[in-house]
């Protein structure tokens, strides 16, 4: 038999039975005995590719990596009463469902069991038959990979881009894809409700390649294709190449779906299906898991969570993406958008400790209404990140619309951090996403409603260790700024250089100097303008707060260029 269809058969073979309509539970057990006979490198129940992940970031396996074992599933299986579902290895759980809620009992009575959580009703609701995709898509699928296969970097330009280059170039980008990082050799798990006929969207046909790895946690089958569509229009931020009209933020990348969401009805169940796919994925040994979905209400008010919940180390979906960041695989939630509605905040699994949670904005940089609001109940900074979501270009099978929401800002910033990984496979992720807050627009004064604010990608290249001459940041972000310290700026030296610094303040027509110095640097020395924030308050509230119509304009002079930088309040 082949190697990775036995692979595939082996990481398959956690699930009993088909989800079912009933009462479903969450069997916590007693902690696992680990034998020690057992293959300890892990290579019976990991792949290759997440052996070596472990191994480059010198990870040693823990108790939740070692399956549940099987003689336990068994016994609690015999109960006649319960229908097993699923098992857990890294919350050391199993799924069950009964016909009856006074079955809870007989739940916690079993000897394994060392506490139950009551995971909600799921309805009986038919499922729809698989789609086989046509013939005719596969051939798409051939030429689009041929495409792919004989296209240079040089050509990846604004034109090229289409309807995706503002919302890709207020990142930075797509100066990843010219210098050659575009997600190429990254596999990605996306987690969603459905990615409905995502195959025949334009750019995105080599879905059907045998490369990509599909599970369906709901129905419980290997087809993903006609279930909704909110999964499509994530994918189609990142995975989409059709240039001349759209191009996503890790094209090159290999993308593999997990339809985790019960979309007719909002369950906790679906936390636990989130968990179940990052096992899966990590598993297979995929670089990263991106998510736009968050819970904290549920159709049951009972089940509901508590903003005292939202401290990152509760909830189960939480607990998965701590323990997939804690192994080298990033997790990537969108904020939700709940901003402008009662619940107001982020939801889970945003709130771990683990995941990077990501904002919206709009074109100008501005938080958009809808994006739901930090911080942590823990007081950590959440959102961690903001990209542009809102009246967004988003790529479908019938073309371009504008759409809003944090699912829409999250995969952009999630195939730019593909691209990153792509060049930093020596570098561990959180090194990676360290130098990544250093290049935004609000790392210096993180809150709750941006978090770090806007990332460069190309600018954490460089920070990366990536060579190159002097550099500032190719695009500048147009924020509405209240004061300087909002103008980020960030300068590598390549020789040994004096450089000059100048802000003015332009307003009616004239310019005023409030601020001019000079920095000494030496060779492969960064630059970043952190003395500004020792101006004296006074100072920084007469000179550089801007009224309506006023901007700021920072002048960069270096031995060899001058940049310039301008940013103005709006109106």
């Amino acid at each position: 038999m082949n190697k990775l269809l036995l692979f595939i058969l082996t990481i398959s073979s956690f699930r009993l039975s088909a989800s079912a309509p009933g009462y479903h539970y969450i069997l916590f057990l007693y902690p696992k005995e680990i034998p020690q006979d057992k293959e300890l490198n892990g290579s019976s129940f990991l792949s290759e590719k997440s052996v070596l992940r472990r191994e480059k970031l010198n990870i040693e396996l823990s108790p939740r990596d070692f399956p549940i074992s099987e003689s336990i599933v068994q016994s609690i299986a015999q109960n006649a009463y319960l229908q097993v579902i699923h098992r857990s290895k890294w919350l050391n759980a199993i799924e069950v469902n009964v016909q009856s809620r006074s079955d809870s009992f007989k739940l916690k009575a079993i000897p394994s069991v060392k506490s139950i959580r009551y995971m909600g009703h799921m309805k009986n609701e038919p499922i729809p038959v698989p789609q086989k995709p046509e013939a005719i898509y596969y051939s798409g699928a051939e030429n689009l990979m041929s495409l792919k296969a004989n296209f240079n970097t040089s050509e990846f330009t604004e034109e090229a881009y289409g309807y995706s280059y503002h919302h890709n170039q207020m990142a930075d980008i797509p100066f990843l894809h010219r210098k050659g990082f575009t997600g190429a050799n990254i596999q990605i798990a996306v987690f969603d409700g459905g990615f409905k006929n995502a195959y025949q969207a334009k750019g995105m046909e080599d879905l059907l390649s045998p490369s990509t790895f599909i599970h369906d946690f709901v129905d419980e089958d290997g087809s993903v294709w006609e279930d909704d569509r909110h999964g499509a229009n994530v994918l189609g931020f990142m995975k989409t190449f059709d240039p001349g009209s759209y191009i996503g933020s890790a094209p090159f990348a290999r993308y593999h779906l997990f339809r985790t969401e019960i979309t007719s009805q909002e369950l906790p169940l679906e936390e636990f299906y989130w968990v179940l796919a990052a096992e899966l994925a990590d598993s297979l040994g995929v670089d990263m898991i991106i998510g736009s979905v968050g819970y904290h209400t549920f159709d049951e008010e009972e089940l509901n969570h508590q903003f005292s919940e939202m401290n990152g180390r509760y909830n189960i979906a939480s607990i998965a993406a701590n323990y997939a960041r804690s192994i080298g695989l990033p997790v990537i939630c969108s904020a939700g958008n709940e901003g402008n509605k009662k619940w107001r905040r982020i939801g889970t699994p945003a709130d771990a400790l683990g995941s990077l949670c990501i904002a919206s904005c709009n074109s100008i940089g501005e938080i958009s209404g809808f994006s739901s609001r930090g911080p942590s109940y823990d007081k950590r900074v959440k959102p961690d990140f903001t990209m542009m979501g809102e009246s967004i270009q988003v790529h479908s099978i019938g073309g371009h619309y504008r759409g809003n929401g944090t699912s829409y800002s999250t995969p952009t910033f999630a195939g730019g951090l593909a691209c990153l990984l792509q060049y930093g496979g020596h570098i561990k992720p959180d090194t990676i996403i360290s130098k990544l807050r250093l290049t935004s627009t609000h790392s210096r004064s993180p809150d709750s409603l941006y978090g770090y604010g806007i990332p460069n990608f190309g600018l954490a290249l460089y920070f990366l260790g990536y060579g190159g001459s002097t550099r500032v940041s190719e695009f500048q972000y147009p924020l509405k700024v209240t004061q300087f310290k909002d103008l980020i700026v960030n300068i590598y030296s390549d020789t040994v250089q004096t450089i000059q610094v100048e802000m003015k303040k332009n307003s009616s027509g004239k310019s005023k100097i409030i601020y001019t110095y000079e920095v000494n640097l030496s060779e492969g020395q960064w630059y970043q303008n952190y003395d500004m924030m020792h101006m004296p308050k006074r100072k920084w509230r007469k000179k550089a707060k801007l009224k309506s119509k006023e901007s700021l304009q920072l002048t960069i002079t270096t031995q060899k260029n001058t940049y310039s930088i301008q940013a103005t309040a709006a109106p």
